[in-house]
C-alpha cells in the first residue's frame, strides 16, 4: 500500500495516480493525450496495478480518468471571451451543487469534472467561429471517453493545471457535481444559443453518419484531414464511412495513412499529428466492431477475374542452413549425472521448477495444506516425511479469504517445528491486475515476483522457491458459466503458471476446487494435464451411511488414470453411462453394508458358542 502523500513537496506520477485512486477517481496511464493500450475503457485500477504501470509502460507518463461515472464537459474554444461565457454558464447551473475546477491545457480551453450515477453516451457540437473556420467544439465525455488530468500537454509542453483544487489533491469524486444525460443535453443546448446569439458561432452542419448506409460528406472530412482541424473526430467518422461501404480494413487504414501524410498537420502540429497517426487502426477496428464487421471481410463482390494462367513449376531454392552455433548441443549419457538432471524442491515429490495443483473437493483443507508445505520450505522441516531440497521464500496469491492469510501463517509459525522467524520470509499479494487467461498473466506474475524474490536474497538470503496461487477460480475469473470446464481457457492458466516457474525458477502450485462430480477430478482437468507435473489430491470428509456405519474416504480417480485403463469419462447428465457409474457406486456401497451385516452376524455366532 502506498504511504501518505504530503502535498507541499512534488509528487512523482506513480503517487499522483495512488492519489487519485484513493479519492475515487478510475485512472489510466496515457501517451500525450491517448491511451495506447487495447481495451483501455476496462482498465480497472487498483494500488498493484498502479505500482506495475511504469514497468509495463513506461512511457505513458501522463495520467487520464475514465469519464464513465465521471463525466467532462471539454469547452474547446480558441475565443477566450466565448470560453469565459460558457464557464460562467457552467457556474450559473452546478457551482451550487458541487465543486467546479477548470482544468487548464492549452489556453483558452479548458475542462470540468462531475459525477453521475447512470453513464450515457458522449455528446458533442461542433462549432465555426465568426472567421468561418471549422474545429472548435464543445464535448460531453461519459461511457467510453478519457479525460488526462496530470501530465505534460503535448502542444504547449507545459504541466495541465488545476484552478481550484486538482484530483490529486483537494479534489474528491463525492465533491463533484452530479450530471445526468438531460441535463447534459440542456446545458448543450443552452451553450450553443449562448455562443450564436452572442459571439458570432454557427453549428458545423456536417452530416452525422448514424447507419452502415452513411458515407456522409467525405469531401469535408478529407479537407478536414488535410487542413489539421478536428483530426481525431474526422479520422473516427471517415474511417466510420469508408467501412460502412464494405472497403476491407487494411485499406481503409492505407487510405487514411495516405491523407495524414499530406496533412499540414505533419508540418505544424507534428506531435499531434503523431498521435492521430499512430491512432488509425485503433479507428478503424472501432468502426468494424460498430458494424459488426470482420476485419477480413472483402468488398461487395463483383465479377470474377479469368484465371491466370499456371505459372511453370520452378526448383525452390534449399533454405538457408543455419550455423552450428545456432543450434542446441546434445547431451550424452555419462556426461550428466542423473541427480543434478532432476534437482527437487521436495525430494521424490515436488521439482524445483515446474507448476502443480493442490486440489481437492470443498472444506478439504487445501489451503492449511499449502500453507503447511510454505512453512516447511521456509525452513527446512520435512514435508510429510520428505526431505526439503530447497529450503526459500515464499509468494502467496491470496485470492480467496485473503484475510485469514496472516493468522493461519502465524498459527504454522507459533505450532509447527522448532525455528521461530521475527520475521518470515513470506510475502503475499491479495490481487492480481490481470486474469490468469489473459496473455500477459505470466509477465505481471513475474514482474511481481522479481522484486519479491530480491528482498528475500537481501534480507533473508533465500531464494524464491514457491508460489501459491489460492485459488484458480478466482485468479481466473472466468466470465461465463462452465468456462472452468474449457479446455482451451484452463491450459492457458496452466500455461502461465509454467511459464512463471520456469522464468523464476521456482514451483508453482495452484489451489483448485473439484466439481459437482468428485471422481471426474478438477475442472477442467484435460487441459490442466498437459502442463501439470505435481496433482496431490486431498481425501473428501468421510461420509456415514443411513445405519450411522462410517464410509471409507474416497479419493477421486484422474481422467487420464481411467482413460488408461479403458473407462469412458464419466459426465454430469451424460446419460446411460452416468447412469450405470452411479449403479456402480450403489451397488459398492450395498456390498460394504453387506459385508458389515455378515460380520457382525458371524461375530454374534461366535459369542453363542
Amino acid at each position: 500500500m502506498p504511504g501518505f502523500f504530503w502535498w507541499g513537496v512534488t509528487m512523482n506520477s506513480t503517487e499522483v495516480r495512488h492519489a487519485m485512486y484513493q479519492h475515487g477517481f478510475a485512472i489510466i496511464p496515457v501517451i500525450g493525450k491517448n491511451p495506447a493500450i487495447e481495451e483501455w475503457q476496462n482498465i480497472s485500477a487498483n494500488t498493484d496495478t498502479i505500482n506495475l504501470w511504469p514497468g509495463l509502460y513506461p512511457s505513458h507518463k501522463n495520467t487520464g480518468i475514465l469519464t464513465k461515472y465521471t463525466p467532462a464537459i471539454d469547452v474547446d474554444l480558441l475565443n477566450p471571451e466565448a470560453a469565459e461565457a460558457i464557464e460562467t454558464l457552467l457556474r450559473s447551473l452546478f457551482e451550487e451543487r458541487g465543486i467546479l475546477s477548470p482544468r487548464i491545457g492549452r489556453a483558452p480551453k479548458r475542462a470540468f469534472l462531475f459525477r453521475t450515477n447512470k453513464p450515457f453516451p458522449k455528446l458533442s457540437v461542433k462549432l465555426i467561429n465568426r472567421h468561418g473556420t471549422a474545429g472548435e467544439k464543445i464535448e460531453i465525455m461519459c461511457n467510453g471517453q478519457q479525460l488526462v488530468v496530470h501530465g505534460i500537454h503535448p502542444d504547449t509542453k507545459r504541466p495541465y493545471t488545476w484552478l481550484s483544487g486538482a484530483p490529486w489533491d483537494a479534489l474528491h469524486v463525492k465533491d463533484l457535481p452530479l450530471l445526468t444525460e438531460e441535463v447534459a443535453s440542456e446545458f448543450l443546448r443552452d451553450a450553443v444559443e449562448l455562443l450564436t446569439a452572442e459571439y458570432g458561432y454557427t453549428i458545423d452542419e456536417g452530416e452525422d453518419i448514424g447507419g452502415a448506409n452513411g458515407a456522409a460528406d467525405w469531401g469535408h472530412l478529407i479537407n478536414n484531414i488535410l487542413t489539421g482541424a478536428d483530426l481525431h473526430e474526422s479520422i473516427a467518422r471517415l474511417a466510420f464511412s469508408f467501412v460502412a461501404t464494405g472497403i476491407p480494413g487494411s485499406t481503409v487504414v492505407t487510405r487514411l495513412r495516405e491523407l495524414m501524410d499530406r496533412s499540414q498537420a505533419k508540418t505544424n502540429r507534428l506531435k499531434d499529428w503523431q498521435d492521430r497517426y499512430a491512432d488509425i487502426p485503433r479507428a478503424v477496428r472501432t468502426a468494424q466492431k460498430k458494424l459488426e464487421v470482420d476485419i477480413a471481410t472483402p468488398a461487395a463482390p463483383g465479377p470474377k477475374p479469368e484465371p491466370a494462367p499456371p505459372k511453370p513449376d520452378l526448383p525452390k531454392p534449399d533454405p538457408p542452413k543455419p550455423e552450428p552455433s545456432e543450434l542446441p548441443a546434445a547431451l550424452w549419457h555419462g556426461d550428466v549425472s542423473p541427480v543434478d538432471s532432476r534437482p527437487y524442491l521436495v525430494e521424490g515429490l515436488i521439482p524445483e521448477e515446474g507448476c502443480g495443483l493442490i486440489s481437492g473437493q470443498w472444506g478439504s483443507y487445501k489451503t492449511f495444506n499449502a500453507l503447511e508445505l510454505a512453512h516447511c520450505v521456509m525452513t527446512g522441516r520435512p514435508y510429510l516425511g520428505f526431505n526439503i531440497r530447497r529450503p526459500g521464500g515464499v509468494l502467496f496469491f491470496a485470492f480467496e479469504a485473503p484475510s485469514e492469510i496472516a493468522v493461519r501463517l502465524q498459527g504454522a509459525l507459533d505450532h509447527k517445528g522448532d525455528k521461530r522467524f521475527e520475521r518470515a520470509p513470506f510475502a503475499w499479494h491479495v490481487s492480481l491486475p490481470v486474469p490468469l487467461t489473459h496473455p500477459r498473466a505470466a509477465d505481471i506474475i513475474i514482474t511481481m515476483a522479481e522484486p519479491i524474490a530480491a528482498r528475500l536474497k537481501a534480507e533473508f538470503n533465500l531464494p524464491l522457491s514457491l508460489i501459491v496461487i489460492d485459488t484458480l477460480v478466482r485468479g481466473a475469473d472466468y466470465q461465463r458459466e462452465g468456462q472452468d470446464n474449457d479446455v482451451a481457457t484452463t491450459h492457458r492458466v496452466m500455461m502461465t503458471m509454467a511459464r512463471a516457474g520456469s522464468a523464476l525458477h521456482c514451483f508453482v502450485f495452484g489451489i483448485d476446487h473439484y466439481g459437482k462430480d468428485a471422481s471426474v477430478g478438477t475442472r477442467g482437468e484435460l487441459g490442466q494435464g498437459g502442463r501439470r507435473r505435481r496433482h496431490p489430491r486431498l481425501p473428501r470428509r468421510q461420509k456415514r451411511t443411513r445405519q450411522g456405519e462410517q464410509l471409507p474416504a474416497r479419493v477421486a480417480q484422474a481422467p487420464q488414470r481411467a482413460e488408461r485403463r479403458g473407462i469412458p469419462l464419466p459426465r454430469a447428465g451424460g446419460g446411460d453411462r452416468h447412469q450405470q457409474i452411479q449403479r456402480g457406486r450403489n451397488q459398492r456401497r450395498h456390498r460394504l453394508r453387506r459385508g458389515s451385516e455378515c460380520a457382525a452376524e458371524a461375530d454374534r455366532r461366535r459369542r453363542l458358542g
